[in-house]
């Protein structure tokens, strides 16, 4: 044991947030990302409701000029 010097191991710490999980060593300040979590995805615009109705009418699910009896006679 003369003469050997000693090394601490590293401190780690794990980091958990929205992103993922990030490992950082405190001993050296450096910082890599540990879990595979993907990208955030993207979202589509929403669409205009008009068009979603004239989509609806040309496959024939919307019936425009109904007339609904009253229940009560």
């Amino acid at each position: 044991m003369a003469g050997k010097e000693l090394k601490a191991t590293e401190k780690t710490v794990l980091k958990h947030s929205r992103d993922g999980v990030l490992e950082q060593n405190l001993a050296d300040g450096s910082a890599k990302k540990v879990s595979n979590k993907a990208e955030e995805a993207v979202l589509k615009t929403a669409r205009p409701d008009d068009e979603r109705f004239d989509k609806l009418k040309a496959a024939v699910l919307v019936v425009e000029d109904v007339k609904v009896k009253p229940l009560h006679r």
